[in-house]
């Protein structure tokens, strides 16, 4: 688990919905300038890594990763500070990874039906599913790619793909490594749609109709990754061309119409130059 800044009761509440489905939860924390160890100490089987700065999302996730491969863990499920699984998450997800392999199946990573927290509703792109399943009474989607938090994938996997692209920083390291996955090794990613999990995406205002609106910070990452995706070979063809369209409109619409303009308008540029100048 990666936090940033957390809500710490939030978080509290996020943390006691794994401890008691896991062997040990490694929390990673980005957070410049303030150790959160105390909130975590009175948890069995948690390990709590301050890293003093935010080295970013991929870097922590790689941190945690390197400890639990240490530990001699067979299996890694990544989540967040914004995530509340049900109880029996993990091993339902377990269950349907075995069950994935045993039907020949070979599986990146499998993960629950994401629920924006505000609003309840389903969070998963249309685009991005390849076909539907059913397994043994079990529907699952294969998707081109999941988000990280929630997903369960073997140790050995995560080894044989590599670790998370740290370059990127913060937006687009779940799907660019689900797309090495399936490009480079033939590995599939999936949703369990039985399975549900409340997640944070973006800022939602819980309007049914809302726009989740990032902060200049973030955008800037979304920008310069976009561009930098652009130049990878496993960057699907239907993601550049939708998120072309998207950005495009982004570019206009923040700064004229958000505030603060002059930010936005900053950090979207300077996005644009940087991705252009890494992706040569």
């Amino acid at each position: 688990m990666v936090l940033y800044r957390p809500d710490i009761q939030h978080t509290l509440k996020a943390v006691e919905s794994l401890v008691g489905q896991v062997d040990e939860l490694c929390i990673v924390d980005n957070t410049p300038g303030q150790s959160q160890s105390t909130a975590f100490a009175h948890l069995p089987s948690v390990s709590y890594i301050y890293l003093g700065d935010n080295r970013g999302l991929a870097a922590a996730q790689n941190v945690g990763i390197h400890h639990l491969e240490s530990h001699k863990i067979d299996y890694i499920l990544f989540s967040d500070q914004d995530s509340l699984p049900p109880a029996d998450m993990v091993g339902r997800l377990l269950k349907a990874h075995h069950d994935l392999e045993s039907a020949g199946v070979k599986v990146a990573t499998v993960g629950p039906m994401p629920r924006q927290r505000t609003t309840g509703k389903p969070t998963f792109d249309k685009w991005n599913l390849r076909f539907k399943r059913n397994l043994g009474g079990m529907e699952v989607m294969c998707m081109d790619y999941i988000i990280s938090s929630g997903s369960l994938m073997r140790v050995a996997t995560l080894e044989q793909v590599g670790p998370m692209l740290e370059s990127l920083f913060i937006d687009g390291i779940d799907s660019e490594w689900c797309w090495r996955a399936g490009h480079f090794h033939g590995l599939q990613s999936f949703i369990i749609p039985d399975v549900t999990m409340t997640h944070m995406m973006g800022e939602d205002t819980g309007k049914q109709h809302s726009i989740r609106i990032p902060t200049p910070f973030r955008v800037y990452y979304q920008f310069r990754n976009y561009f930098k995706l652009l130049a990878y070979p496993h960057t699907p063809t239907w993601w550049k061309v939708k998120n072309g369209i998207k950005y495009t409109i982004k570019a206009f619409y923040y700064p004229l119409f958000l505030k603060p303009r002059g930010q936005f308008a900053k950090r979207i540029a300077a996005g644009i130059r940087d991705g252009l100048k890494s992706s040569n």
